[in-house]
């Protein structure tokens, strides 16, 4: 999809941008991720999956995927490897190193709180990089996300639809990667 830079020729319904690369810097991205993270209930994930993974934090996994997702990289191989690369990866995992086979199980045991997590970074980029769109739309203030809220809680109403069905699309594409990384 091509995002114009033509308000003229966009409908006042939002779309998430294409690729977080040319919207606001790597700091905002980082924050709006470590905001998504306070969704999770994050006590049952701990005691669920801390145990089986090594001691790897789910929040930083949650993080780390959704950053990921966000800026374009899907495939659990290819994050695993741009782990020891990318500054903002590194910033996000801190001392951990999670396995693509990590990653894999991570998404799919986690299906529902990754695309709510992403759909709020994809909004917040939105809302950021097309205000006049985000106040044409009946937007006044910046989206706001209550820690153990739902995505859709916290956006106006046109929007919730729009984010998480492209959040979809981009967990779809991450399992689709890595099935195919499998087979090779």
């Amino acid at each position: 999809m091509s995002w114009s830079t033509n308000i003229a020729e966009r409908s006042t319904a939002p779309r998430p941008a294409p690729d977080l690369h040319l919207n606001p810097g790597e700091t905002a991205r980082i924050r709006w991720v470590l905001e998504a993270q306070q969704y999770p209930p994050v006590e049952s994930l701990l005691q669920a999956y801390v145990v089986s993974e090594g001691g790897i934090p789910p929040q930083m996994l949650l993080g780390l995927l959704t950053y990921c997702y966000a800026v374009g990289q899907y495939g659990s191989v290819e994050i695993a490897a741009a782990i020891s690369e990318q500054s903002a990866l590194k910033y996000l995992c801190t001392t951990f190193r999670p396995t693509h086979n990590t990653l894999r199980r991570f998404r799919r045991n986690h299906r529902e709180m990754l695309r709510q997590s992403l759909a709020w970074v994809l909004y917040r980029s939105w809302w950021e990089a097309s205000p006049a769109d985000a106040h044409s739309s009946g937007l006044e203030q910046p989206p706001t996300w209550a820690p153990g809220q739902d995505f859709g809680a916290g956006c106006h109403p046109m929007a919730t639809g729009h984010f998480l069905a492209e959040s979809e699309i981009r967990l779809v594409t991450a399992a689709q990667l890595d099935c195919l990384a499998q087979d090779e």
